[in-house]
């Protein structure tokens, strides 16, 4: 169930969609975002979802998330949340029963 690094881009999405890239990004455009807020947003909600995962490094989660360098994790991950993943994680466990 991870992003991986398996080629995530609007071609190849466009392509499982059977649609071409243009109307894909007209519908977004009609949405008022784009594909990069789109898989951002997917990667967002997939991080807070396995975040606490105890069993997964860092770099794991990061690896999982689709990111090539684990700083461009922690970049995304504090723009999200405000705080960098392993201090978000261990608040979130230590509020948790």
């Amino acid at each position: 169930d991870s992003l991986g690094h398996s080629s995530i881009d609007i071609m190849n999405i466009a392509t499982s969609l059977n649609i071409s890239i243009r109307t894909m990004q007209r519908r977004l455009n009609e949405e008022q975002t784009n594909f990069s807020e789109v898989y951002d947003e997917v990667r967002k909600q997939r991080a807070l979802k396995i975040i606490t995962h105890r069993s997964l490094s860092m770099s794991e989660l990061s690896y999982h998330l689709g990111f090539n360098h684990i700083t461009s994790f922690y970049t995304a991950f504090n723009k999200w949340t405000g705080q960098p993943p392993v201090q978000y994680r261990t608040e979130l466990l230590a509020s948790s029963p």
